[in-house]
């Protein structure tokens, strides 16, 4: 089965601690896990870093951090490795996802279940505010839920996730227009016919002090100066989430995270 669905680590070549404390965590999976190295957005070039957050500036996305970079140039070559292989469908784990070997197998199993237009997010929205958005109706086989496209906006992080060919190569396309965030779930399947469906079977540590991307991100909101349009607009961007949460409980969506 784990040939069927392999499993790709994303961990910066420095931290090896980390995978030393995942193989721990996961005792029978870790040996047949592929090692991505990920890419050190804090390294690169100054040049090549303005010249692949540009085009995102300017179709209107925010600038990413370097940190940010780094996490999207590597799972964008996760994917890469993946559409190369001849497997239909792959796992993705960071090496700061908690679980065990047993949810190991149940992601595998699930990922096996979803339809070819699909990704899966095992869980990992720990300690994240947006949670209480991700609504989903059962998809008919273990504890998995289908996401309505207001929820893919408030799914975070890619410290555990699957994909299928349909899935990667549209991720992939999206981020050929203009490098995004690795989680831009929402953003990647605008016009693409990819589900979002949720399982919650691995987690992320609460304490984000030690993630660098989860830092980065803090740093740059304690960077933005407030102002009345901008608190105008979160008091609308708020409105609006709490509407279409409302209509996909009307619709029988329910909290799943």
């Amino acid at each position: 089965m784990k040939q069927q669905v392999p499993i790709y680590l994303v961990s910066l070549d420095s931290d090896g601690q980390r995978r030393k404390e995942l193989s721990s965590r996961f005792p029978g999976s870790y040996p047949s896990m592929e090692w991505i190295r990920a890419t050190d957005g804090r390294k690169l070039h100054a040049a090549t870093y303005f010249k692949l957050v540009f085009p995102a500036v300017s179709a209107g996305f925010r600038m990413l951090s370097p940190a940010e970079v780094g996490c999207s140039l590597s799972h964008i070559e996760v994917l890469k490795r993946f559409l190369d292989s001849a497997h239909e469908r792959c796992l993705v784990i960071e090496d700061d996802v908690l679980g065990k070997d047993e949810g190991v197998n149940v992601a595998i199993e699930q990922m096996l279940e979803v339809p070819g237009n699909a990704v899966v997010i095992f869980g990992g929205q720990e300690g994240m505010p947006s949670r209480k958005y991700i609504l989903g109706k059962a998809a008919g086989f273990g504890r998995v839920y289908r996401l309505p496209k207001y929820s893919n906006n408030y799914v975070l992080r890619t410290c555990c996730y699957g994909v299928t060919r349909e899935s990667a190569k549209a991720i992939l396309d999206s981020h050929d227009q203009c490098l995004k965030l690795a989680d831009a779930w929402g953003e990647f399947f605008k016009c693409a016919p990819i589900d979002i469906y949720f399982s919650e079977v691995f987690s992320h540590p609460e304490d984000r002090s030690a993630s660098h991307i989860e830092q980065s991100r803090i740093a740059i909101g304690k960077s933005s100066k407030g102002s009345v349009v901008l608190f105008l607009k979160k008091r609308w961007a708020r409105l609006k989430r709490k509407l279409g949460a409302l209509a996909c409980l009307l619709m029988g969506y329910r909290r799943v995270s």
